[in-house]
């Protein structure tokens, strides 16, 4: 049932092509990229005004070139909507300047922890009013990242701690 899938906004620095996996075919997907200004952020987020998430997929959004969707952003956060910080996000920012965007745009104590290999565990409780996004997230699996410390346990849908 078409309607059932959720609507995912992809914002990323460039096209990731195939690279959303399986997310695709749980959900509905729409990809804007910082640097194209045929489809934008912003123009996504008009279009798509009762969109169930917004995957952030590289640090551009923390550059002051991009305040003004980085503030959207927040507000759509604010009001009850997911944010989430992956892919090649950890991989491209600087500690420095997550720590600030953090601070200033979102008013959160999150900042950089240590880059390791762990497995993470799906946090049912985390993922809040979505139960038809839990079919297509794995329960588990392993992966080499930076962690990030004074999260929350409710704002992280996944976490190497079992809980």
């Amino acid at each position: 049932m078409a309607s059932a899938r959720p609507t995912v906004l992809i914002f990323s620095h460039g096209g990731i092509d195939g690279g959303h996996g399986n997310i695709k075919y749980a959900a509905n997907t729409y990809q804007a990229e910082f640097c194209e200004p045929t489809v934008t952020p912003i123009q996504l987020l008009e279009d798509h005004p009762a969109v169930q998430a917004i995957w952030i997929v590289d640090h551009d959004i923390m550059l002051s070139i991009h305040k003004h969707i980085s503030d959207r952003v927040v507000n759509y956060a604010g009001n009850g909507g997911t944010v989430i910080l992956g892919g090649w996000f950890s991989s491209t920012m600087s500690p420095r300047v997550f720590s600030r965007w953090m601070e200033k745009a979102w008013n959160l104590p999150w900042r950089c922890g240590e880059v390791r290999t762990a497995t993470v565990f799906l946090r049912d409780p985390a993922i809040g009013p979505h139960p038809n996004w839990q079919h297509a997230l794995a329960r588990s699996y392993h992966q080499k990242s930076t962690f990030l410390k004074n999260v929350s346990p409710t704002e992280s849908w996944y976490t190497s701690v079992l809980a």
